[in-house]
């Protein structure tokens, strides 16, 4: 799944965390650079390992393709199965490039970095936010995207 050089941008989901789960969904995207891999997401729990990313901003949170926790106890050990959404890669000037360069600048430009809510601002607030300001990555959120339109 990752090439030896050049850029990768995976959008992958799961389902939200109980009772969450049957409406919502939970996304986030893993950039790769040189076979450098970075998971970004929004969770709602605050960042204690990174507070310059962000409150609620994290990168490497959880390793970058499993899915999210199950339930807010045990976050990082009970984990839903990722599905991937979409992934693109290219080479030096490319789509993958230009949005691994926005999503690792992201701490400095994401509005919504310390705040949380289940409606929104959320992980999907975040990942509409990024899609918005490339259109070429051509893919609709679904309805269980809550908080995209935020």
């Amino acid at each position: 799944m990752l090439k030896s050089e050049g850029y990768q941008i995976f959008l992958f989901s799961c389902p939200a965390i109980i009772p969450f789960n049957i409406f919502f969904s939970h996304s986030w995207f893993v950039c790769v650079r040189n076979k450098k891999v970075s998971r970004w997401e929004v969770l709602f729990h605050r960042n204690k390992k990174n507070k310059i990313i962000g409150r609620h901003l994290h990168l490497n949170s959880l390793d970058p393709f499993v899915g999210a926790g199950m339930t807010p106890f045990f976050f990082d050990k009970l984990l839903w199965k990722p599905k991937l959404i979409k992934c693109i890669e290219g080479g030096e000037n490319s789509l993958a490039n230009k949005m691994c360069d926005f999503i690792e600048n992201s701490s400095n430009n994401y509005k919504h970095k310390d705040k949380y809510w289940a409606i929104g601002p959320n992980c999907n607030t975040y990942i509409n936010w990024v899609l918005n300001e490339f259109p070429e990555f051509d893919i609709k959120l679904s309805i269980r995207f809550i908080g995209k339109k935020i």
